[in-house]
């Protein structure tokens, strides 16, 4: 009977976790191809935003296809590099869509979308760290 409960909560978990990356998606799209934002697309706090968006859907993604306890063993899961190579080049092609919705694409956003990908990858790898360190827990 607990074996059936804990496998129950890593499938909700799991269900979780796609909701999560998928609302990641979602709002990624809305946000770079909607009409310009009414700051200044070239301040600081600009490119923190491209960075930190980037950081969690990274981080959601590779949760949801990488780590999550129902996963097993394959392609995505033996290689999560793959995971973060395709949210930059997702973060790339929004980019180079913006001028079809009357906008511009930035380098600059593209630079700040990979490192937050990056920033992501590290978040995604120290947390797996510390799960493997703590003798309680398993992955």
């Amino acid at each position: 009977m607990a074996r059936a409960h804990v496998r129950a909560r890593s499938r909700r978990l799991g269900i979780a976790l796609w909701c999560a990356a998928w609302a990641c998606a979602a709002a990624a799209i809305v946000l770079s191809l909607t009409p310009q934002p009414s700051t200044d697309p070239a301040t600081p706090a600009d490119k923190l935003v491209h960075l930190g968006g980037y950081a969690v859907t990274t981080l959601c993604w590779l949760l949801s296809t990488v780590w999550a306890p129902v996963r097993g063993p394959g392609p995505v899961r033996d290689h999560p590099e793959r995971v973060v190579a395709a949210v930059v080049a997702f973060s790339l092609c929004l980019e180079l869509a913006q001028p079809l919705v009357g906008r511009t694409a930035d380098v600059a956003d593209g630079a700040a979308n990979a490192l937050g990908a990056a920033l992501g990858w590290g978040l995604w790898r120290a947390l797996g760290a510390r799960l493997e360190e703590d003798p309680g827990r398993r992955r």
